[in-house]
């Protein structure tokens, strides 16, 4: 079981989140184009946080953000290195894979998940 950040560092990561969420807000009303999947991969922001603010950003699908958050090729690396390294990741990446076969985003290969460009 992965442990839980202390409280005062969850807190900080939180607002550090929601201040990041804001400004990536502003630059994406201004200028749709701007990459904030780029900028999240850069500053370091979770997976969970990127797909949660993507999703209401673009009010894409689950499917559809996972598709922008994986075209960046840092994200790709990471979520291949996390399925490698953590077995719930790795049971996420096959559930995608199973329950979005005609997609190729994720596809099994020798029982393993790969990430697709």
């Amino acid at each position: 079981m992965v442990a839980l950040p202390e409280k005062d560092n969850f807190d900080q990561c939180m607002q550090r989140w929601n201040e990041v969420k804001d400004y990536c807000g502003k630059m994406y009303q201004a200028d749709p184009k701007f990459d904030v999947v780029g900028y999240f991969f850069d500053h370091k922001i979770g997976w969970t946080e990127l797909i949660k603010t993507l999703r209401s950003f673009t009010g894409d699908s689950l499917y559809g953000t996972f598709a922008r958050a994986l075209a960046h090729e840092g994200w790709r690396r990471w979520c291949a290195q996390r399925c490698a390294e953590n077995r719930r990741c790795e049971k996420q990446a096959r559930f995608f894979a199973r329950d979005y076969p005609d997609q190729n985003l994720v596809v099994m290969r020798g029982g393993k998940p790969t990430f697709k460009p």
